[in-house]
């Protein structure tokens, strides 16, 4: 329940809240659309190069230290981003979001709950992860609508009060590593390093990945903005409301299928198939049928794409430990939720729209499609450097073993 909260808060204000800072500040400063998706572009930058060091001190330390940073960081980063007043100074805001972020997205989330239910994780991620869709659903549209009541400064330093108050103390006192001796004992010995990067099942993973989330992420950053150039004032934050709410659908449909299907890719892939139709969709039409149609259709899978990635990497490296091989996979997903906001940016000023771009987002998606069907034909890699002794584990490290999804 105390990682379905600090999902909720993460997700929606750092994941799911940077399509409406996009929209608020390019309004109210006049700044362009391309401006602001490129300082994004610089938030999941950095949030992808402190994945290896929030990793790390997770695999020493434990899940706490971790998720005290975070309950910090994320408020701090709020709060600054309501203050800013010239381009230059979203730049140092978004840093401090993307240390928040990075210490309460997927990947600390997942690491912890992969600790504590080691046999069957699909289902305790999925759920733990739902808060993800819950904070889209629920801070997005209160969110908007406390902007356009109080101004975007008022409303985010009261979002990061209380944002504060509800995550210190789940990660002070609540969040924490499981009994020691559920744990694999600690050996001084050394393990080969971790390096995939000449494996067929390595890219066809990253890249199927990163094609996926780049499409996502770009729908998502955009969204608020391409509703509000053709729907009522509003309007565009009841789609997105209808986006995360069909998010919260798909998820708990993944929860009660992804212990029980045969394969999780092929799950996975079935969203994302439903995802490539509703991108068509919104090329296509900006009738409010269809337009409604989509973003619920869309939303279906975007659950699904934040707890697949680390099911997907334990189904593929077994032998290796998760704070170990995460990062490294992640890497093209983190730069793909990076790049793809700026890419719609620039395709939508080039090409005067965004219903073209959409059609490109509809061809990624059926390409990443290929790629991890692809992947998941491949099955697990046995000859990963590290078995079951979990050699060179220093003493303290936090380590997650267990069956692997398919």
């Amino acid at each position: 329940m105390a990682l379905f909260v600090v999902a909720i808060f993460a997700w929606g204000l750092a994941f799911y809240g940077l399509g409406l800072y996009l929209r608020d500040l390019s309004t109210q400063f006049g700044w362009s659309v391309t401006a602001v998706s490129l300082v994004t572009f610089s938030f999941h930058l950095t949030a992808t190069l402190l994945t290896f060091v929030v990793s790390r001190q997770f695999a020493r330390r434990g899940p706490r230290p971790v998720f005290l940073v975070g309950a910090v960081a994320l408020p701090l980063g709020v709060a600054a981003v309501g203050l800013v007043g010239s381009l230059w100074q979203l730049v140092p805001a978004y840093l401090v979001l993307a240390v928040g972020w990075t210490c309460c997205n997927s990947n600390p989330i997942s690491a912890t709950v992969l600790a504590w239910f080691p046999d069957r994780s699909g289902a305790p991620l999925s759920a733990a992860l739902t808060g993800a869709s819950v904070g889209g659903i629920a801070l997005i549209p209160a969110l908007d609508a406390a902007v356009r009541a109080y101004g975007l400064r008022t409303a985010l330093a009261s979002t990061a009060g209380i944002t504060a108050c509800v995550l210190l103390p789940l990660a002070g006192a609540v969040i924490r590593s499981p009994p020691a001796g559920t744990r694999p004992p600690a050996t001084k010995e050394r393990r080969p390093p971790f390096r995939p990067f000449r494996s067929t099942r390595f890219w066809s993973l990253s890249l199927g990945l990163a094609l996926a989330i780049a499409a996502q992420v770009g729908l998502l950053v955009h969204q608020l903005k391409y509703l509000d150039e053709g729907f009522s004032a509003g309007t565009g934050a009841r789609l997105v409301a209808v986006t995360t709410a069909a998010a919260l659908v798909g998820r708990l449909i993944f929860v009660a299928l992804v212990d029980r299907w045969a394969s999780t890719t092929s799950l996975g892939c079935g969203f994302l198939v439903a995802q490539a139709i509703a991108l068509a969709m919104l090329a296509a039409s900006r009738s409010t049928t269809t337009v409604t149609v989509a973003c619920g259709l869309f939303g279906l899978g975007v659950g699904v794409l934040i707890t697949i990635p680390p099911l997907l990497v334990r189904r593929s490296y077994p032998q290796v430990p998760f704070t170990t091989a995460f990062p490294v996979v992640n890497v093209g997903y983190q730069l793909a939720i990076a790049t793809g906001p700026l890419a719609v940016a620039v395709a939508r000023d080039r090409l005067n729209g965004y219903r073209p771009t959409f059609t490109a987002l509809a061809v990624a998606d059926v390409i990443a499609v290929a790629l991890l069907i692809w992947n998941g034909r491949l099955g697990p890699d046995t000859d990963a450097p590290t078995a079951d002794r979990h050699e060179g584990q220093a003493d303290g490290e936090f380590w997650t073993t267990g069956s692997v999804p398919t």
